[in-house]
């Protein structure tokens, strides 16, 4: 029994470690601080001391994200973000400014830049993402600039991005830099996947690279989730009685001008392959805007499906739709063979 024991004492101190994350604060603050961890959501309220503090934490041998917020500097909204992991981290600010939330002024959301002296899991880098992110954000809402000038401004940002992602693509904190694209829509579908794909393998299969995984919907040659329809004129579909033809879903609304934009690409995909089921799955909320826009757009006599519950709907659910337009291509024996943002993506490969 005590060797059982003493064995599993040994295993916890092999797997986790515990270990210092130093900060320090230059500047005077005597208020508490909040160290949020992402993968297990428990919070650790600090005491600061001589505007420093440390703390022992238990790591997992995966380095993790977690959220650091100062009372009365900024909140769950706008953290001071830090990928730790079970190496040492020291980390300074040279003064704690509080976060202006009616500033137009993106800077003045993330005003407080941490200084790593020591910084094994990268976070430079994604700070240094994060300096081109405010820069690209106030520049581009400036009122001159036309609308070529504005995409010019956003590819050089991804491109710069994409830079930044595969020299640390060994590392966590690209995972994160990728993730951070996603969840505030800077980047859609193809974008996601492509950089998804830069990452090391061991990064994909990290926390944060799964949850880039799961977002980004199903991969290919894989069985599709089932489902059974009802269309716009009360015909039924399912997934099981159209086994032997090859099904399209396509992901639009009304609202969507990329999506009307590719109307006429649509009708000519139908009119050109009579053998190819084409259901058009709208998350519209509005059943008059969604009749309307099937009229305005010719689409009216196509298989048309619309729950009226908008992206919280049971199809844009069970294929994690993120954003639209979103196309799956379903073979004959029921399996994902193409996923594309864009028709012309799927015409291509048909």
């Amino acid at each position: 029994m005590r060797t059982v024991f003493f064995l599993i004492i040994m295993c916890s101190l092999i797997c986790c470690k515990t270990h210092n994350l130093e900060v320090t604060i230059e500047n005077d603050y005597t208020g508490k601080a909040y160290l949020y961890n992402t993968k297990t959501t428990k919070t650790d309220t600090i005491a600061m001391s001589a505007n420093r503090f440390s703390i022992d934490l238990i790591y997992s041998k995966e380095p993790t994200l977690y959220y650091l917020i100062f009372e009365g500097i900024n909140d769950m909204s706008y953290p001071i973000s830090l990928v730790l992991s079970d190496q040492q981290t020291q980390v300074a600010f040279k003064a704690l400014k509080k976060v202006d939330i009616q500033s137009q002024n993106i800077k003045d959301l993330y005003p407080n830049r941490p200084q790593f002296a020591s910084d094994p899991n990268r976070n430079e880098a994604f700070y240094h993402f994060l300096d081109l992110w405010v820069a690209f954000s106030n520049n581009v809402m400036n009122p001159k600039l036309n609308l070529i000038e504005r995409k010019g401004l956003y590819n050089d940002f991804i491109n710069q991005s994409e830079i930044i992602i595969k020299k640390n693509k060994h590392s966590v904190i690209s995972a994160f830099i990728t993730e951070y694209l996603m969840r505030n829509n800077l980047i859609q579908l193809e974008q996601t996947q492509h950089f998804y794909e830069l990452l090391e393998p061991q990064v994909q299969l990290s926390t944060l690279g799964q949850k880039i995984k799961r977002e980004v919907g199903f991969e290919e040659n894989t069985k599709a989730p089932s489902f059974s329809i009802t269309d716009y004129r009360g015909d039924q579909y399912s997934l099981e009685k159209l086994k032997g033809r090859k099904v399209l879903l396509h992901f639009w609304s009304s609202t969507c001008a990329p999506c009307i934009k590719e109307t006429p690409q649509l009708l000519r995909l139908a009119e050109e392959n009579k053998e190819l089921v084409i259901i058009n799955v709208s998350l519209d909320i509005d059943k008059e805007k969604w009749i309307s826009a099937m009229e305005k757009f010719g689409i009216v006599n196509m298989i048309n499906h619309c729950d009226l519950n908008g992206p919280n709907g049971q199809l844009a659910s069970d294929f994690q739709i993120k954003s639209i337009p979103a196309n799956y291509l379903i073979d004959e024996e029921g399996n994902i063979q193409l996923k594309r943002q864009h028709l012309p993506e799927i015409i291509k490969e048909l």
